[in-house]
């Protein structure tokens, strides 16, 4: 999922009464989460996906889980004309956060009625788990974050519908940039947090559970 990717929905508003142009407006916020969808590939061999992680692997490891989470933000905009002029602003702001897929690499060598793959994939399930749950966890420092970036923003007088139109773009990209800090953030403890579970200690454990390790 792209971080910021801004769909511009921009419904218009008519007033006859312009005294009451760019009265200030409290901006709704709607948040969608998305788990995304779990994708297990077993065509290549552990050194072979290990070289195409994005991120540093354990080496203990013995299948892969790669996930990124991203944040998408479309806006319904506001505009109100009246006899002396028009104010535009962002009535709406939803954000999409989540994972378009995520993807589970196990070494091709082990058969999917195999032992082993059986447990490598319970183990990479957890690691989904661990990245599907942060959602969750941080579900309250999202709505923070993007309630405090939408109340700093404010109504602005415009002279057409291009220019309505670049302000509910601008001030979106303005919301969306401050959340994107908290989803590097996020992305940085899924990651730390997958690598902690990969210790030598869990490898052996798991390595006990089949006869052919």
């Amino acid at each position: 999922m792209k971080p910021i990717l801004p769909v511009l929905l921009l419904s218009v508003f008519f007033a006859q009464n312009a005294s009451a142009l760019c009265d200030p407006i409290r901006t709704k916020v709607e948040i969608i989460t998305k788990p995304g969808n779990v994708e297990y590939i077993t065509k290549y061999s552990r050194d072979e996906f290990i070289k195409m992680a994005p991120t540093k692997v354990s080496p203990n490891t013995m299948g892969l889980t790669v996930t990124r989470l991203g944040a998408q933000g479309s806006a319904e905009g506001y505009l109100k004309q009246g006899g002396a002029g028009a104010c535009a602003g962002i009535e709406k702001v939803i954000v999409t956060i989540g994972y378009d897929d995520l993807i589970v690499y196990i070494d091709k060598k082990y058969k999917p009625n195999s032992c082993e793959y059986r447990v490598i994939k319970d183990h990479e399930d957890y690691h989904v788990a661990v990245s599907q749950q942060a959602m969750a966890f941080y579900r309250k420092d999202i709505e923070k974050t993007i309630r405090k970036a939408v109340d700093k923003l404010s109504v602005r007088k415009v002279r057409s519908q291009a220019e309505a139109h670049r302000v509910v773009e601008e001030q979106l990209n303005q919301v969306m940039a401050e959340l994107q800090v908290l989803v590097a953030r996020m992305n940085q403890k899924i990651a730390e947090k997958n690598y902690l579970i990969d210790t030598p200690e869990s490898y052996r454990e798991t390595s006990k559970k089949c006869r052919n390790w």
